[in-house]
């Protein structure tokens, strides 16, 4: 039996904001390890990439637009990859900071992040005993009692800022209460569709919370299908709804529209 053929897209963040340069020797750190690393996932597959910084002193995050122009000057040059910046940053960063570097660079997409939360980095202090810098034991020891905050006013600070530039958005949901929030400000028109949506969780623990993620699932797909057209790429079963094919995530739309337009030219 033939199998359905359908369009995945596939996203690569070469090195984030979590891990700490301790935790794993092929972390990306400077600018050429990282612009190495996008180009080597763009040649494996990679459509996106969704780019973090990190000081090349010590690996520590930073959201400083100089960090940024090297390594995204050789991935214009060197690929055809959608370039997405981070709004998020670090959750020790002011909304000033994280923004700085999508306001500098005008992406095609930058993240964010649908509301307020725990994000409790600490559990890995039993997992890695040794730091190479005084800054990451710190840094994984305050998320005890660290909120990532992505207030109603932060939400639409980014969103209004990135569409005056001509940025979309790709909209971060770690929970339902998420998903309401995008689709408030949808009602709103702050946010436009078609919408980039990406549903998952966090754990820290060395298993996936596997039925709670599946309860996840079940219960955001009936708001997904009522509230959202959106692209989202846990639904494999069949097209949502309204669905725009945001060039080829997910399955594609019965009605062969596609989604925003990529500006290539910047």
């Amino acid at each position: 039996m033939a199998s359905r053929s359908r369009k995945v897209i596939i996203t690569c963040a070469p090195t984030g904001a979590i891990h700490t340069p301790s935790m794993s020797p092929f972390l990306p750190v400077t600018a050429d390890q990282i612009a190495e690393a996008g180009i080597a996932a763009v040649h494996a597959g990679a459509a996106i990439l969704h780019l973090h910084a990190r000081d090349p002193a010590d690996g520590r995050p930073t959201q400083d637009p100089e960090a940024f122009r090297p390594f995204l000057e050789r991935l214009h040059a060197e690929t055809n990859a959608v370039i997405n910046l981070t709004s998020g940053g670090s959750p020790h960063m002011t909304i000033e900071d994280r923004m700085r570097p999508a306001m500098t660079f005008k992406p095609e997409v930058a993240s964010l992040n649908m509301g307020s939360m725990n994000f409790g980095l600490f559990p890995m202090l039993e997992r890695f005993r040794e730091f190479k810098y005084d800054w990451e034991r710190e840094h994984l020891e305050k998320s005890r009692n660290l909120i990532f905050k992505n207030t109603f006013q932060d939400i639409e600070t980014i969103l209004h800022r990135g569409t005056e530039n001509g940025t979309r958005f790709e909209f971060e949901c770690y929970d339902i209460s998420h998903l309401y929030n995008l689709a408030h400000f949808l009602d709103r028109k702050l946010a436009t569709p078609p919408l980039f949506v990406l549903r998952f969780w966090h754990s820290w623990r060395h298993r996936p919370a596997r039925r709670g993620s599946d309860a996840y699932a079940a219960n955001s797909r009936p708001l997904i299908r009522r509230r959202l057209s959106m692209v989202d790429p846990w639904c494999w079963e069949k097209p949502i709804t309204s669905c725009h094919d945001w060039r080829c995530h997910g399955v594609p739309c019965s009605d062969g529209t596609r989604g925003f337009p990529l500006d290539r030219s910047r």
